[in-house]
């Protein structure tokens, strides 16, 4: 027995993917990919350590520096995703359209926050001996650098996607997050690590509260 379709009845409506659900795809999947990266050097760290629980030898060795970078990393990105639906209701209200420059302005911190993460988390094969403090300062001026390219898009969002005038709060603390992380990109000095990772953590831990909801447009629901 099947069932035969009556082609009488109406057809359905044909599903249109909205524009921003088009443009949203690529730094979705950046997002997701940083993410999963993420997850996925914890979830190795924890297998190591129980291997060697009863060991003397530890073939990861933390740094409390390099993991912190992590963390704000991760901070960056999910508040670049959270906050990419609030910039989608901005254009829509003032009825602005794509075009390619704003659309790869608006790639550009995933890009980078992936980049970081990459470079940032060393590639592990099994039960290789890891120092990430060293592995930290080897990279750290091309870490610090796509951190800064991040802050540097931030700014441009804030002039030229949301149109807030250079004397502004909101492009005035852009820039000067963008000054405190360049001197960055060029110092290997532990002292000055040290310090600037709890300014870079702190930062990224105070935009938490001040976008900590997220509303939709009431035409939508």
């Amino acid at each position: 027995m099947y069932c035969k379709r009556n082609f009488n009845e109406t057809p359905l409506p044909p599903i249109h993917m909205d524009l921003f659900e088009h443009l949203s795809l690529i730094p979705f999947l950046l997002v997701a990919l940083g993410l999963i990266k993420i997850i996925s050097v914890i979830a190795h760290y924890i297998e190591i350590s129980n291997k060697y629980r009863e060991s003397e030898i530890k073939p990861i060795k933390l740094y409390w520096v390099h993991s912190l970078f992590i963390f704000a990393t991760f901070i960056a990105l999910l508040l670049y995703w959270w906050n990419s639906y609030q910039f989608n209701d901005y254009r829509e209200e003032k009825n602005l359209t794509w075009n390619m420059a704003e659309y790869f302005l608006y790639m550009l911190p995933g890009i980078f926050l992936y980049l970081s993460l990459e470079i940032a988390i060393p590639e592990m094969k099994n039960d290789d001996p890891i120092d990430m403090k060293e592995h930290y300062y080897n990279n750290s001026n091309e870490m610090w650098a796509t951190v800064s390219f991040v802050a540097m898009t931030s700014v441009l969002f804030s002039l030229f996607l949301y149109g807030n005038p250079v004397i502004s709060r909101a492009t005035l603390s852009r820039v000067a997050l963008l000054l405190l992380l360049i001197p960055m990109c060029f110092t290997r000095k532990e002292k000055v690590h040290r310090i600037m990772i709890v300014v870079f953590v702190i930062t990224m831990l105070i935009g938490v509260p001040e976008n900590w909801e997220l509303q939709m447009d009431a035409s939508l629901v």
